[in-house]
């Protein structure tokens, strides 16, 4: 007879329980996620809470157990799992793991419902992914959508400490940072983990890029107070050492993670890119963002702003460039303190498209096809976000999730072994 024992397991992810990760570990981890991924993605489609787990061949130890917990903040479409402090019950017989109890309440609508929005989303950021991207150009695009399309959730809930409360409710903690941007590296094709620091009570990434491994710190690049348009780059690409240094002129240096994978190369440390605080934006070969001279493509300025006045004083104004930045269909849009402007590629044709009559502008971004701006009396306050009404024609489609093995419907298989194959290969 077939012995069958209940273990009750509480899941204590948000920065309670803590593993390290070795070298050997990343691909295998990530492998696994992926096989969870898939089985528990179908059966709760179903209306299932009782999900059978035998297929994985999954050993009953604590690692595994880890590994499945993690993973309901690591997939995006399964994030109404996740319940901090929540009691799951494992079945497992013969030492291996037979099924989870889930004990949720969640409906088919609901869950058909999260799957639409996760893809949609997943949609937006593929198609930032064109062919003639490095490596480096890849991990640098998703950082900065990251940052700039979400914001630190300040009202901690069970939903911010993962990868679908981020996408869908545009707000997180350093978890969701962390596990939306594992998620979406490991789509890519990327060797990609999250790691955590008990002391710290704080989770980023670590991700490898020509048989290096770099940290890089969504969360810490995304101010608390977040600035409308604007992307630090402190904390993206970066040593052991580096990361363990003052990078910002605050009490913020890294200590104390969890996990035996080297950090060893410093070669994108001094990067210049750690001075810009706009989006970086690589499009037809070139890179395009703004830094204190003005708007760049690679190093050349060829436009410069005007100034930020103080609100209703003529004769003093702020230091420093308050502008967002996109492109869309070969032409860059960017802000003056009273305008929204767009120009061509060769900041020729330089036109306004929009103008305010009472405060300023301190960015803008595009969020789906909306041009959205920020209006404050001074750059230190949150302001209001407006939706400006500018209408953009048709963008064709750069690439999509079927372009990269990604079934909208259900993550197949086939998926899991093709990202496993190019983890080794990286």
């Amino acid at each position: 007879m077939k012995r069958i024992v209940i273990l009750v397991v509480t899941l204590l992810l948000q920065m309670n329980m803590v593993y390290a990760v070795d070298n050997n570990d990343i691909s295998q981890e990530t492998l696994l996620m992926k096989q969870v991924e898939t089985v528990l993605k179908k059966e709760i489609e179903k209306g299932k809470t009782n999900i059978d787990l035998r297929t994985l061949k999954m050993k009953y130890n604590d690692k595994n157990q880890r590994i499945i917990l993690e993973t309901f903040k690591y997939s995006p479409y399964l994030y109404l799992l996740y319940k901090h402090n929540h009691l799951y019950k494992f079945s497992y017989s013969q030492g291996y793991i037979d099924s989870i109890d889930l004990n949720m309440d969640y409906s088919k609508e609901d869950v058909q419902e999260v799957y639409k929005k996760v893809d949609d989303q997943l949609n937006e950021i593929m198609q930032l992914i064109i062919p003639s991207m490095n490596n480096y150009t890849k991990a640098l695009t998703i950082h900065d959508y990251l940052i700039l399309n979400y914001e630190y959730d300040k009202n901690i809930s069970d939903s911010s400490a993962t990868s679908g409360g981020l996408f869908i409710n545009k707000k997180g903690v350093c978890d969701g940072y962390s596990h939306a941007y594992q998620y979406i590296m490991n789509m890519l094709g990327f060797n990609c983990i999250t790691v955590s620091s008990t002391q710290m009570n704080h989770s980023w990434n670590i991700i490898e890029m020509d048989n290096s491994y770099y940290h890089v710190d969504v969360t810490w690049d995304d101010p608390i107070e977040d600035k409308f348009g604007m992307v630090h780059h402190f904390y993206f690409m970066l040593s052991d050492k580096a990361i363990q240094e003052n990078r910002t002129g605050e009490e913020s240096i890294h200590h104390h993670w969890e996990s035996s994978v080297k950090c060893n190369d410093t070669k994108y440390d001094q990067i210049g890119i750690k001075d810009i605080q706009s989006p970086i934006y690589f499009y037809k070969n070139r890179y395009y963002y703004i830094n204190n001279k003005g708007i760049m493509k690679d190093s050349e300025c060829f436009h410069t702003f005007n100034k930020w006045f103080v609100y209703k004083c003529m004769n003093r104004y702020w230091n420093g460039i308050y502008s967002g930045l996109f492109i869309y269909n070969d032409e860059i849009y960017y802000n003056e303190a009273t305008s929204i402007k767009k120009m061509s590629l060769d900041g020729k044709n330089d036109k306004e498209i929009m103008k305010i009559e009472d405060g300023s502008i301190y960015g803008i971004r595009l969020n789906h096809k909306r041009v959205e701006y920020v209006i404050k009396q001074d750059p230190n306050e949150k302001g209001m976000i407006y939706d400006s009404q500018i209408k953009l024609s048709k963008k064709e489609t750069i690439s999509t999730l079927e372009d990269y093995l990604y079934n909208a419907t259900e993550l197949s298989l086939l998926y899991v072994q093709s990202v496993d194959e190019v983890l080794k290969n990286n």
